[in-house]
């Protein structure tokens, strides 16, 4: 590493930016350049003392800063911690990039933002990331309920590009400006009580702190720039008033997750997305009827729509999705899960012009035949592509023994057994094998080890996921051209893979 140039060895050590002091101590070439990489030591955390924290900013020079506050329940003396850094982060706030605050009481969230507005005094900073969350689920230290969640009376002083209020009901215009571009709002909807002890409902937490659709719809109105728009257990509060009909339009991505489907229907009445590409929906209820209206009604509003995620325990019906993709020309990635998918519902698929990747996931009368169906229904016909990405996930009556068949009529198949409950992370057993596109197998070559008995079919499996990663169609989606994968696979003493996660950046 010491034959590096200083200025390649430079940009390196900015992508080290939370271990600063360990680059610096490695050796004193390293040391030399580090002190000279003012972006290596512009992160500042709670984690530093006073005096750690002064050399920072000294040795950050003039680098825009990213500041972190995140303290757990077990933190000592929290209100002194979070006084003193803000004393001495504050007279550099001109240099702010980012500003992150996670916490899991809402007093302190209030001293951080009080100490802003005062910090600030009459100012608006413009940041890259506004992150506030009060994180009131840390059961390992005794905390169950959540408090009160700050409101505070004076507009906070900031004009983000990306905001994420995660139970933090600051609702003041001044944070939706056109400078916004992504929008994340989370948790200001209380969830199900839970039985408690007694076996009566226990209502540990407080009541919506979500504001009422008219004055988010005046919110999301403020923000014209908008692209990306989150929104997760929090659903606006019925309201009266009337809102005018506006556009955002630059919205390309929507992901909304446990809202109502009259709230969503109110919300897309009223907002026109003509640039809308992606659309994720989540419900936890099982309102077949408001689903059903909302999905026959959504086409018209969304015609541009390429990449469709949907999942509900709601049984969907068939001529539900016929109307549903009749106005979805564009469609290529579309995933559903839990919906009821059957034979009925995947011949309504079979006129999507464009559709090359399909995910089903929890789809108990999903059969084999009805996914060889689809697929040959697809071949050779003008005007349809066909499918080039299959994944098949906790379906009782499609196995992993099944994806054999499946690919002689899909290139790239996965399918996942109903016994893996790991929903989020790609965890495999398999042989060692060359993971860097050729395709060769070192396991192959040694059919006398009995610790390589690796089934062949599961490494087919793992391939195809490889290779379909790589070409990046699984949702989420990103246009591969702006995207690279980044693969650790840790390699345990007997030469297996155990628990790999692919990392994508």
């Amino acid at each position: 590493m010491n034959a590096l140039d200083a200025k390649l060895l430079s940009r390196i050590f900015t992508f080290a930016a939370s271990d600063a002091v360990a680059v610096s101590h490695v050796s004193r070439y390293w040391r030399a350049i580090a002190l000279q990489t003012p972006q290596l030591w512009s992160t500042l955390t709670t984690d530093l003392g006073p005096i750690a924290a002064t050399v920072f900013l000294e040795r950050s020079q003039d680098a825009p800063l990213d500041i972190h506050i995140e303290l757990s329940i077990a933190a000592d003396d929290a209100y002194t911690r979070i006084r003193m850094f803000m004393q001495y982060t504050l007279p550099h706030v001109s240099r702010w990039r980012s500003f992150v605050v996670d916490v899991p009481i809402a007093a302190w969230m209030n001293v951080v933002l009080e100490c802003c507005v005062e910090g600030l005094a009459g100012r608006t900073l413009e940041l890259d990331l506004l992150s506030l969350r009060v994180n009131s689920n840390e059961g390992d230290y005794g905390y169950g309920a959540r408090e009160a969640p700050p409101v505070p009376v004076v507009p906070l002083p900031f004009a983000p590009r990306s905001l994420v209020l995660d139970a933090v009901p600051t609702w003041h215009p001044a944070l939706f400006s056109s400078h916004l571009v992504t929008l994340d709002v989370r948790n200001h909807t209380p969830p199900a009580p839970a039985l408690g002890s007694s076996g009566k409902p226990s209502y540990q937490f407080v009541q919506s702190t979500m504001t009422d659709m008219a004055s988010f719809l005046t919110l999301l109105h403020g923000a014209p720039n908008l692209q990306s728009l989150h929104v997760a257990s929090s659903t606006p509060t019925p309201s009266r008033a009337p809102h005018p009909s506006f556009t955002l339009p630059y919205l390309d991505t929507l992901v909304v997750r446990i809202v109502d489907a009259p709230t969503l229907a109110s919300l897309l009445e009223h907002v026109t997305l003509p640039a809308l590409t992606t659309l994720d929906i989540t419900w936890a209820g099982r309102e077949q009827q408001g689903i059903s209206s909302f999905l026959s009604n959504l086409g018209p509003l969304v015609p541009h729509l390429h990449t469709l995620r949907i999942a509900t325990v709601a049984q969907v019906p068939p001529l539900t999705w016929s109307t549903l993709f009749a106005h979805l020309p564009a469609l290529t990635h579309l995933a559903l899960e839990a919906t009821g998918a059957n034979i009925d519902v995947l011949s309504t698929l079979v006129n999507l012009p464009r559709l090359a990747s399909l995910t089903l996931r929890h789809q108990d009368d999903l059969t084999l035949e009805a996914l060889e169906a689809l697929a040959v229904a697809r071949m050779g016909r003008p005007g349809i592509e066909p499918l080039q990405y299959l994944e098949v996930a906790w379906c009782e009556r499609v196995q992993p023994d099944d994806a054999p068949a499946l690919r002689t009529v899909v290139p790239h198949v996965v399918v996942r057994d109903v016994d893996d409950e790991d929903d989020d992370d790609l965890e495999y057993r398999m042989e060692e094998m060359d993971l860097d596109g050729s395709g060769d197998s070192d396991s192959a070559d040694d059919d006398d080890d009995d610790e390589m008995d690796e089934d062949e079919d599961d490494e087919d499996d793992i391939k195809a996921e490889l290779e379909f990663l790589r070409e990046l169609v699984l949702f989420p989606l990103f246009p591969p051209e702006e995207k690279t994968l980044t693969w650790t696979v840790p390699i345990s003493r007997d030469n297996r893979v155990h628990g790999n996660r692919v990392h994508g950046t």
